[in-house]
């Protein structure tokens, strides 16, 4: 499975971060701190870079040009206002529509979470939504994870989804425990929607699951499973039943 590289927000569609229970870790005036440089790595091993700027985030290909006549893609996200030091009022040029990007800590000075969960056709909408609108337990499934530059160096040189273990892939491919009841919830709030996206929420949990674990699911390997861990029947159905709550 494969995940979008260029999300309408915050880069790639957004995805689950349930594992982790994000909590106020290193504090700068009362929040958390969130470095103002943030990187994101895409399913096709592609890194972005979001700098963080008095009115906007400034979105950045990192990577080195291929010839003089090579130009490295940036993109702006225009921040209309700041409701406190973890969410943002955001909206993308020539687009009506606004958006409440979320931000929040999983490991200081290493690992983020965002998502923008709550649109609207005006800040106080937004605002409206964000205060009132109660928060479903699925929500969080939506969270897009961003990592300092120390974590993304590191990143780089870990192993990838060729070299995982038996143990490790069996942690990441169990989530029925870990994020069935949320998934159930999503299925029963949207009923008929793309069954695609709750693959998306199981995939982008494992690839959470696995960066903790020391692996880069990002980087481009070639692999399969099925292969490697042929004859092992608990991995193959892990690895092939479908999603189902029936």
């Amino acid at each position: 499975m494969k995940l979008s590289r260029i999300g309408r927000w915050f880069g790639i569609i957004a995805f689950s971060a349930i594992l982790f229970c994000p909590k106020l870790y290193a504090q700068e005036s009362g929040h958390s701190v969130i470095p103002k440089t943030l990187y994101v790595f895409g399913s096709y091993g592609d890194l972005n870079r979001y700098d963080e700027k008095e009115a906007l985030f400034l979105i950045t290909e990192e990577r080195e040009l291929y010839d003089e006549n090579d130009v490295l893609r940036v993109d702006t996200i225009l921040i209309k206002e700041r409701i406190n030091h973890h969410n943002y009022i955001i909206a993308r040029p020539g687009r009506a529509v606004l958006g409440l990007l979320q931000r929040d800590v999983v490991i200081p000075d290493s690992t983020y979470v965002a998502s923008t969960s709550i649109e609207g056709k005006s800040v106080e909408e937004i605002k409206k939504k964000f205060k009132d609108a109660p928060k479903e337990p699925w929500v969080s499934l939506l969270n897009r994870q961003l990592f300092s530059k120390a974590k993304m160096e590191k990143m780089k040189e870990a192993p990838g989804l060729d070299e995982i273990t038996r143990k490790d892939l069996l942690e990441s491919l169990s989530w029925r425990e870990a994020i069935g009841e949320q998934l159930k919830s999503y299925l029963d709030s949207n009923p008929g929607k793309n069954p695609n996206r709750l693959y998306r929420m199981v995939e982008n949990y494992r690839n959470q699951k696995l960066v903790l674990l020391g692996y880069n699911p990002y980087k481009q390997v070639v692999y399969n499973w099925q292969k490697q861990f042929e004859g092992d029947e608990e991995i193959i159905k892990l690895l092939t039943e479908p999603i189902s709550f029936d």
